[in-house]
């Protein structure tokens, strides 16, 4: 049984507790916000002790959950990592790429499995088909969502296409060349919706379109290559794959094996700490998708300083 504690138990860290609740190789030992309410309603839900501090059960846990909001994982996860500890961190994995550097010197000091909260990594649609891409030369991702008061620590590309960001990478593996992004603040102080263009070495392009200020919730990707192209829906998890088949296009529907995402996600965690499987995604790609979103917000607003000077 592998001690495990949830830090944070907002919206995600409430399902991370109900998961963890349910998996029979995991003792989930506590809950953890510095909300008192909150946390005391989740640890009596789940029938689990509940504490203000997460020092208080540094003790009593393997394995740790960070799911606070992202200012606040550099100093939780370092703490962690200092005591030896396992930890799953949300993404992005940090507020900035310095402090995610800083932790991989410290996982480089130690044993600990530290993996990062890139969710879709672990979406059956997207498992269904990745050995079947080949050769992806052009990407078209949308991942559009309504406004929420949740994760307004950070902009909507370390908030939302980060998981567009990871997955591309994954996919083409080849180094970038150049991105081209425009986006614009419209509820918030932070960029709320964007739009990049990604260019690879091997000439691959990836087109990600990411909003927190949208009519509805969009989770779809269509990924094309030569002779074909894939059409994934993250929400309800379908595949369908076009071919052209001797003059003919012909549009089938992969088998997809339907779960829960997040619970394939902590199934992983679990299962690399016990030393049974691999560990899907390394604290090392997480602070390299942290890197590709903090360049487009940067780049975003260079651009935006640019025109706001030109208009004055």
């Amino acid at each position: 049984m592998i001690k495990i504690a949830v830090i944070g138990v907002g919206y995600l860290g409430y399902h991370h507790t109900r998961i963890l609740k349910e998996l029979e190789d995991v003792d989930l030992v506590g809950v953890v916000d510095i909300n008192p309410e909150r946390v005391r309603t989740v640890g009596e839900e789940f029938d689990v002790p509940y504490y203000i501090n997460y020092e208080d059960v540094l003790n009593k846990a393997d394995a740790f959950i960070v799911s606070t909001p992202t200012v606040t994982h550099y100093e939780i996860a370092k703490r962690l990592m200092e005591k030896g500890k396992h930890i799953l961190i949300e993404k992005p994995v940090t507020a900035t790429v310095s402090q995610a550097k800083e932790l991989i010197e410290l996982k480089r000091k130690g044993n600990s499995i530290v993996t990062v909260g890139h969710i879709e990594r672990f979406n059956p649609a997207l498992k269904s088909f990745r050995d079947k891409v080949e050769f992806p030369f052009y990407f078209i991702s949308e991942r559009l969502g309504r406004f929420s008061n949740r994760a307004l620590d950070v902009d909507v590309i370390k908030d939302l296409m980060i998981h567009d960001i990871d997955i591309v990478f994954s996919l083409v593996r080849e180094k970038c060349k150049d991105i081209r992004a425009v986006g614009i603040p419209v509820v918030t102080e932070k960029i709320d919706i964007a739009n990049v263009i990604i260019e690879f070495e091997d000439g691959s392009v990836a087109n990600l379109t990411a909003s927190r200020v949208s009519a509805e919730k969009v989770r779809k990707v269509r990924i094309f290559q030569k002779s074909s192209y894939f059409n994934l829906d993250y929400t309800i998890q379908e595949v369908y794959v076009t071919r052209v088949y001797k003059n003919n296009i012909k549009r089938i529907a992969l088998e997809v094996k339907k779960e829960e995402p997040l619970k394939l996600e902590l199934e992983n965690f679990v299962s690399a700490i016990k030393g049974e499987g691999k560990q899907e995604i390394s604290l090392e790609e997480g602070v390299f998708a942290l890197q590709i979103a903090e360049k487009i917000s940067r780049l975003i607003n260079e651009r935006s300083e640019k025109f706001s000077k030109t208009k004055n």
